[in-house]
């Protein structure tokens, strides 16, 4: 009898791609954007079409991003793409964006022009109480 070989889920492009925005950044040091770089490699900087804004804890202790999706090209989210080589990391990040958060497919643009698909942490909460950063860009606001 020949084995039959366990099937294997297909990633797509987008399974391979992670855009981010705020603190996952290669800027940041905290230890899960310690832990992408380690599973995955930088491509660059890109933009997502979606509305960024401010979400603030108690008295200012804890302030971090919330995208969502928007239509409007006027909307623009700046961030990088990195390329995941082991996809084990999203678990981590999953637990790290907690349960306001939703792991997406998007469409995004690199600095060179290149339109690729990515998946991106989407905010699940609402949004119109909260600050918005016109500028799409979380170390800017």
């Amino acid at each position: 009898m020949r084995a039959i070989e366990p099937t294997r889920a297909v990633r797509t492009e987008a399974d391979h791609h992670l855009f981010v925005y705020g603190t996952l950044m290669s800027r940041y040091h905290n230890a899960h954007a310690v832990a992408l770089r380690q599973a995955a490699n930088l491509l660059g900087r890109a933009t997502l079409r979606g509305r960024m804004h401010v979400v603030q804890g108690p008295r200012g202790t804890l302030v971090y991003p919330a995208v969502v999706a928007s239509d409007d090209p006027a909307d623009v989210v700046r961030g990088e793409v990195y390329r995941v080589e082991d996809p084990g990391v999203f678990d981590r990040l999953d637990r790290y964006e907690g349960a306001e958060y939703e792991r997406r497919t998007v469409a995004v643009e690199l600095g060179d022009g290149r339109r690729l698909s990515a998946l991106a942490y989407l905010f699940l909460g609402a949004t119109d109480r909260l600050p918005r950063v016109p500028s799409g860009d979380f170390a800017a606001r």
